[in-house]
């Protein structure tokens, strides 16, 4: 029994199977499944969870150091077991200054120096040409100040306090000014005190310059020697240095003695910057005008951003319930039906279930990154279409006079209509799966979890909605006609005057998208089609220019991880203050030097699984590491003295004994034994290499006794730090040898690629030359691991997007045959994605993590429209090209606008978001959905209207090979058809007048396309099934309009279809049937002479 005929004939066993399906997959869910971390309430969830690389060189050394850095000190030590334990101080604890944290009777006094681990606000002025550096602004930032964040009662909470047990006050610009002067409070601030603040920082602001005014400058006991030719003035309570180094920004400053316009100023609360100031924060959003006049609060830093985000996620369900419903609303308003609309969206649920089951259950998956949930968006967007286009083939072949029974009209619709959301949904998955290669264990998940639910969907469309219009149109298409003016009896009842306004609107909506789909938009495309190709031509090449010249689309310019809009309050702080204020500033451009740390004895692969951020491996050891032997000791050495002739070594200051450990243990090893007996036999050794027992003797003499009784040594230590690491039993299990290069940290790409290229070379070429022993070394620096995302995001992009297309091209020509129609549809797909891709850099976009992933899905979105286009075209084959692509938008036209507006619909309603996931995928959605149609549509369908291939030019066709040998009864469909293969969708959106053809046995007969009755049972009973082959002929050549039947005996087991309302049947439910079908054929686009040719 075929596909077709069980679901034709069992249709509710199809839904009782995937409704059970779905339902034990959903009940294991629950009670086996984990709950995803970001909806776990016990733990907070970290955005930045799996945005990192993995499975790259890089990624995996710098997992392997962090593991070596843990076990430093456990499994791994600096000396053998033996040496008496010496209390290390590790040299990156925090030393407070006296001066700025005094404690009395243990309660705090209030700091007057700024502090960044303290919350801070920057305040704007709005108007053009306005300076803060006023006093009546200066008294609006105090107001607002009091306003926003001291009127809540969360304030006292989260404050610190003084002696008093008062909150500490806020290091605003007024309150340095007021303590300047000797006044109380800033509001008291007057305009002559600012002169004389401005006038001051003026004469102060170059030996700040020089370095000479320093933060402690303003006590004479901690002033240091270069402070002694700062003026008085300049050192009065640190206020110079406070403002010009925390306070004021770097326009400003750098403007004195000049003094410009002051746009933005810092301000420091007496609040830690932490958890515990989100309650306040929480508080600060419900007042929503964060301005004062000309004053505003246009950036925070709380330190909570990331712990806000699974707060904006539950939030931002709102906006993904808005855009469900306007969805809902368009598929209503296409199919008239309720019941179909929940359908869809019921479909997209069981959708979600049944991925979200494999992923986790048949993938063994347990990482479900948040970005995951963007696959709802996506779902939501695309997962609407193919339904479109089923329900328009299913009513298209309604009206064919050829389809008879159930059976046949279900295996037409499947026929015509899977084949085309087949494709559509292969190239879609393409562009996903092809995400896979990336390194980036978020985008990776992803692309895992969205490509599943594209073909589960498929799936469904295929199974679920044939089934469910089979019903709907069986037993429910009379259920509900209240919509119908018909259906009330009372002419002047609210109800039917309402009815009647509501129909008479939907008719006019109805006939007006008729017209424009029918005559309008292939009267454009034919009578414009060089105008459009021209226009939209010129916008591709814009865009090209946009993203390959200038401006270009850049990789990240910064390790800030963005997770909310660019307009957030903390994301302004981020993306743009942070680039206005010296303190800021000095962090990230007094940035380090990159070391050149090698690593021998550990392998550099930890293990671990690439898709769970959280199973990082465990620190594997080497067991062909032996430093001792002598071909080993004397390769080291030339190791190092190698890398000092390197142009990317650069010797610094400081203490470096351990940096090439066998350099210093082999002068140990020369000096004289008469200064100690114990030394012997670990002394006076004039030849190198030593002997392997010699060696490993006095090595650990060497560490216990001379190392680890250094001073130097103890105050430089770190866990990092260069030399050889011990076992628990004492021995040589690890080497690190640590230098300092000449390249500083940088965000740009191409430097530190060089950088690292450079070095890797160079150690690859010496580990070539290195004994057995040592050959399993590697370079090892988390300094990189900006660069390797940098380079993960370049390189896995541009990869995507070759297999997209080339995956796409695959499809098209195997699915069309035709090498003019493919290489027209890529053309218009690429075109579409540079226009895009221009409009997204004109928007700011860099390609950060989700923006690469998203410009890596455009080719397998774009092409949906396209694609539908040139199947339609292709299978339309007894034309011009002209004709064929008019048929195409004819036939295509309405669904896949359809289509796009239900897209662009969830994009729209998505943009409101605060999460920049939610909020970039919806801008790019809404982009390429209204550029891939609006190309489709007029720049492919103009060129195959302008030239397109005719008859068979260039057409290939797939070999008729039997399969079933010359002994099998080949079976003849004698059903008639007017023009066979004719389109996708039949000729059914057309209608035709009767044309005449010839038999075989040369007698003209005809057949009309009129939409025909199709028979209930009761009325296929009646029919004489013994009517034979030649009475059935004449009587179609004198009567052909009556010519339905097959030539042969009607099978019983199919069950004749009737679509058309039965005589018993009401006015009300013709009306109904009416609504059903939106837009009627009525189209005259065929020539009968061209039809007889």
């Amino acid at each position: 029994m075929s596909y077709a005929k069980f679901l034709s004939q069992y249709p509710s066993i199809i839904l009782c199977m995937i409704f059970v399906a779905v339902t034990i997959q959903l009940v294991v869910i629950a009670i086996v499944g984990k709950v995803p971390e970001f909806f776990d309430p016990t733990k907070p969830y970290d955005p930045k969870l799996g945005f990192e690389t993995r499975g790259t060189d890089i990624s995996e050394h710098s997992i392997t150091w962090k593991h070596f850095l843990d076990a430093t000190g456990s499994t791994l030590r600096v000396a053998p077991p033996t040496v008496t334990k010496v209390k290390i101080s590790h040299n990156n604890e925090s030393v407070t200054h006296p001066a700025y944290n005094n404690t009395q009777g243990g309660a705090a006094v209030c700091s007057t120096m700024p502090d960044r681990n303290k919350a801070r606000l920057v305040f704007h002025d709005v108007t053009d040409g306005g300076s803060l550096f006023t006093a009546k602004n200066i008294h609006r930032m105090c107001v607002l100040e009091e306003k926003i964040v001291r009127s809540h009662s969360s304030f006292p909470d989260s404050c610190e306090i003084d002696n008093l047990g008062n909150c500490c006050p806020s290091l605003l610009l007024g309150y340095y000014v007021a303590s300047f002067v000797g006044k109380k409070s800033c509001r008291d601030v007057a305009s002559d005190d600012v002169g004389h603040m401005i006038n001051t920082l003026g004469s102060c602001v170059k030996f700040y310059r020089n370095f000479k005014l320093r933060p402690d400058c303003w006590s004479d006991e901690t002033k240091s020697s270069s402070c002694k030719n700062v003026p008085f003035n300049c050192t009065v309570k640190n206020t110079a240095f406070n403002l010009i180094h925390y306070i004021l920004d770097k326009d400003f400053i750098n403007s004195l003695p000049e003094s410009k316009p002051l746009k933005y100023v810092m301000s420091f609360l007496p609040v830690a910057a932490s958890i515990s100031s989100q309650n306040l924060y929480t508080d600060m959003t419900t007042t929503e005008n964060w301005k004062s006049g000309a004053v505003e609060i246009i950036a925070v830093e709380f330190g909570i951003k990331f712990s806000l985000f699974d707060d904006y996620l539950k939030k931002d369900t709102v906006w993904i319930i808005v855009a469900i419903l306007a969805v809902f609303i368009l598929v209503w308003m296409y199919t008239t039906s309720i019941f179909l609309s929940l359908v869809t969206f019921l479909s997209l649920f069981m959708t979600l279930v049944v991925s979200y089951f494999l992923y986790t259950f048949i993938y063994e998956i347990s990482f479900f990154p948040f970005m995951n949930l963007l696959s709802i968006i996506v779902i939501l967007a695309i997962g609407s279409d193919d339904m479109f286009i089923y329900y328009r083939t299913w009513h298209l072949s309604k009206s064919e006079r050829n389809n008879g029974t159930l059976k046949r009209l279900v295996s037409n619709t499947l026929r015509h209509a899977t084949s085309s959301m087949f494709i559509t949904s292969l190239t879609t998955m393409a562009a996903f799966f092809a995400n896979i290669i990336s390194e980036i264990t978020s985008v990776k998940c992803f692309a895992i979890f969205t490509g599943t639910a594209v073909f589960i969907n498929f799936l469904l469309n295929v199974t679920f909605i044939p089934a469910c219009i089979l019903i709907y149109d069986k037993w429910c298409s009379n259920c509900c006609v209240c919509y119908s003016p018909e259906f009330y009896t009372n002419r002047t009842a609210i109800w039917f005057k309402i009815s009647k306004c509501l129909y008479q609107s939907y008719n006019f909506i109805n006939s007006t998208c008729s017209k424009f789909f029918e005559k309008l938009l292939p009267f454009l495309v034919k009578t414009f089609h060089m105008v459009w190709i021209a226009i939209l031509s010129c916008l591709s090449i814009g865009g090209a220019v946009l993203v390959f010249y200038k401006p270009g689309l850049s990789l990240p310019k910064t390790d800030h991880f963005q997770v909310f809009s660019s307009s957030h309050p903390m994301e302004v702080y981020d993306q743009n203050m942070r680039k206005r204020f010296g303190f800021e500033m000095a962090i990230s451009t007094n940035a380090p030097t990159i070391p050149l740390r090698f690593v021998w004895g550990v392998s550099s692969r930890s293990g671990g699984s690439y898709m769970n951020p959280h199973d990082r491996g465990n620190l594997l050891f080497d067991k062909t590491f032996n430093i001792s032997s002598p071909l080993a000791q004397k390769w080291l050495l030339s190791f190092c003295s190698s890398l000092r002739s390197t142009s990317f070594y650069q010797p610094t200051w400081g203490f470096h004994i351990m940096d090439c450990f066998i350099e210093n243990f082999k002068k140990n090893m020369q000096q004289p034994c008469s200064n100690s007996l114990t030394l012997k036999p670990c002394c006076e050794q004039k030849q190198f290499p030593y002997p392997e027992g010699l060696f490993r003797q006095c090595l650990k003499r060497y560490m216990q006794e001379d190392i680890l009784t250094d001073r130097t040594y103890l105050s430089s230590y770190n866990s990092g730090i260069g030399g050889p690491r011990f076992s628990k039993d004492g021995d040589i299990v690890a080497m690190v040898i640590v230098f300092d290069s000449n390249m500083t940290f940088s965000f740009n790409y191409h430097k530190m690629r060089e950088f690292y290229l450079k070095v890797n070379a160079w150690f690859q070429n010496k580990l070539n030359t290195a004994p057995d022993c040592l050959k399993q070394g590697w370079f090892a620096s988390a300094e990189l691991q900006f660069y390797d995302l940098q380079h993960s995001i370049a390189k896995g992009t541009n990869m995507a997007l070759l297999i997209a297309i080339g995956t796409a091209t695959c499809i098209l020509f195997l699915t069309t045959l035709n090498v003019l129609v493919t290489l027209y549809a890529i053309l218009s797909i690429a075109l579409a994605v540079l226009a895009v891709l221009g409009v997204l850099v004109l928007l700011g976009w860099q390609l950060n993590i989700l923006e690469s992933l998203t410009i890596s899905l455009a080719v397998g979105l774009a092409i949906d429209y396209t694609i539908h286009y040139a199947v339609t075209y292709r299978s339309v084959k007894e034309f011009k090209r002209t004709k064929r692509a008019a048929i195409s938008l004819t036939k295509m036209g309405s669904p896949l606008m359809m289509a796009a507006m239900t897209s662009f619909a969830a994009g729209l309603f998505m943009v409101p978001s605060t999460i920049l996931a939610y909020k970039n995928l919806a801008i790019f959605l809404m982009l390429i959905m209204s550029f891939s149609w609006i190309y489709g549509t007029f720049l492919f369908v103009s060129l195959l209207h302008l030239v397109g291939p005719q008859g068979s030019f260039l057409q290939f066709y797939w070999p008729r090979i039997p399969c079933c040998g010359t002994t099998t009864q080949h079976r003849t469909d004698k059903t008639r058809y007017c023009l066979p293969n004719e389109s996708t969708v039949s000729s059914s959106s057309v209608s035709f007048p009767s044309i005449p053809r010839m038999t075989s046995s040369g007698s003209e007969t005809h057949e009309n396309h009129e939409t025909e009755p199709l028979k209930t049972e009761r009325e296929a009973s009646s029919i004489q099934a013994g009517n034979n082959k030649t009475a059935n002929n004449n009587h179609c050549s004198k009567n052909p309009n009556s010519c339905n039947q097959p030539k042969n005996t009607v099978d019983k087991s199919d069950k004749p279809f009737h679509s058309n309302y039965q005589q018993t049947r009401d006015r009300t439910i013709r009306f109904s049937d009416e609504v059903r079908n939106p837009m009627p054929e009525r189209l005259e686009i065929i020539d009968y002479k061209l039809a007889v040719l």
